[in-house]
């Protein structure tokens, strides 16, 4: 496997999004190389390796992930194919960056994550629900006040969001980085028809713990000029809010601290203002790039495949407390 200032990739699966973000991003990092690449048709990987300068078209993604001359898979096909794919690459000795969710079960997202654990050398990253939405610029901003102790605590936490779909995993993902993994939930979901219209409202319940509480309320109601869409961590000495379509995004982040407090903008500290300031905001697949190379962990915004599989977790926890009509359910904690 190649290794120091040059990585070999590996496409498999080059939709949409990945032909408009993933890709590009990749072929900017300095010291990677797009070597192959094996669409969902021949026409598609045609067209892909045509599109973006790729010198082999590959027949299959079996070909891809067993090729001797690809040292990262990137998969970015549908959730169904993950699985497959995913335990393919590991098993061939290939790090691995990956489209969300990790998988379609919590079943099988274990079974690639003992893979990948049972090949300690590897590195892997999934890619998060929202690389240049709401939150992505602001995640590391929101880490250092944490680390910093600039609330003391996290007691609570909320997330509100009006969306046409639900996206529990995404906002899960967000918290259970922010403020730690999530013991057990209660869950309630209803949906009518308004109209020709499908209305639909969410809310649930989460602990951390016996002392600390996260609430994820939801609803497909007002359109994006009327949201209010934000995440608030409410801690012993203070809150952090964090607005997902400030009018000023440099003023996204307010701290009210102490009791009675306005929440007051926190100033964009120099060393991140590049993620503000630039259309791309976080330069993801930079950061997995150089991390391959022998560089610095890449943003805490790539999940690791842990994570991933907590989220899957979640998700499930959220189906089982709805079928019971509404009922606390443990989410594993392996």
């Amino acid at each position: 496997m190649a290794t120091g200032s040059t990585i070999r990739v590996g496409l498999v699966g080059a939709g949409r999004f990945s032909s408009t973000r993933v890709v590009p991003e990749l072929q900017r990092a300095p010291g990677v190389s797009l070597v192959t690449v094996a669409n969902s048709s021949a026409e598609s990987t045609a067209r892909t390796a045509e599109r973006f300068g790729i010198p082999a078209q590959a027949s299959s993604w079996e070909d891809v992930v067993s090729s001797p001359d690809v040292d990262v898979v990137f998969t970015g096909t549908q959730a169904p194919q993950h699985h497959a794919i995913l335990l393919g690459a590991i098993q061939n000795d290939k790090h691995v960056l990956t489209m969300n969710p990790l998988a379609m079960t919590a079943e099988e997202g274990r079974e690639i994550l003992a893979a990948l654990e049972a090949r300690p050398a590897l590195k892997a990253r999934q890619y998060p629900a929202f690389p240049h939405g709401p939150y992505a610029r602001e995640d590391a901003l929101v880490l250092r006040l944490l680390a910093q102790g600039r609330i003391g605590q996290v007691l609570s936490a909320e997330a509100r969001w009006h969306t046409p779909y639900l996206a529990f995993g995404s906002y899960f993902d967000i918290l259970n980085r922010w403020v730690g993994q999530h013991t057990r939930l209660f869950a309630v979901r209803r949906q009518y028809e308004v109209g020709n219209r499908r209305v639909g409202f969410s809310a649930i319940v989460a602990e951390l713990g016996e002392d600390r509480v996260v609430r994820y309320l939801h609803d497909n109601l007002p359109p994006r000029g009327a949201q209010n869409a934000r995440i608030a961590l409410h801690g012993e000495h203070g809150s952090i809010i964090v607005e997902a379509y400030p009018a000023d995004p440099f003023a996204s982040v307010r701290v009210a601290e102490g009791e009675g407090a306005e929440a007051e903008p926190i100033p964009v500290p120099d060393d991140l203002r590049a993620a503000y300031e630039e259309e791309r905001h976080v330069n993801i697949e930079e950061q997995f790039a150089q991390w391959v190379m022998g560089g610095a962990e890449p943003t805490p915004l790539l999940l690791t495949f842990r994570q991933g599989l907590q989220s899957l977790d979640a998700a499930e926890t959220f189906v089982a407390s709805m079928r019971q009509g509404g009922a606390w359910v443990d989410i594993p904690q392996d």
